[in-house]
């Protein structure tokens, strides 16, 4: 048995790996790479979350990448955190690390966040 590992992880990575681990067929097209698949040493895996909580004032998205974590808030600022050296993301890097944000943001929008009235994709946020 191998132990414990550190790397971006989806629930769809889940899922997939539920099939697989019951030998069951997985519809085509479903997003998501067994954990079984997934190498630790890959940096340019990108995991996707979003958040719409009840009772909060704006939407989340969040994509981790290699050491870098970006958190985009619809009507926040965003926060950057470079979770190698701040791993308890007290340490917001959005103004300072630009480029890992225009790649960053360049992986959020290729998650494909439609907008709420056309279902057409849009731009996350503009860098300037």
């Amino acid at each position: 048995m191998r132990g414990p590992r550190e790397y971006p992880v989806t629930q769809l990575d889940l899922q997939a790996s539920l099939f697989r681990a019951t030998a069951s067929h997985r519809p085509r097209g479903w997003r998501g790479v067994p954990l079984q698949d997934i190498h630790a040493d890959d940096d340019n895996r990108v995991a996707f979350s979003e958040y719409h909580g009840h009772g909060t004032r704006c939407s989340s998205y969040m994509i981790r990448k290699g050491r870098w974590k970006l958190i985009y808030h619809t009507e926040a600022p965003h926060q950057l955190f470079d979770l190698a050296s701040d791993p308890h993301e007290r340490r917001n890097l959005a103004a300072a690390g630009r480029d890992v944000l225009a790649d960053l943001t360049i992986d959020l929008q290729r998650s494909a966040i439609p907008t709420r009235k056309t279902g057409e994709l849009r731009p996350i946020f503009e860098l300037r």
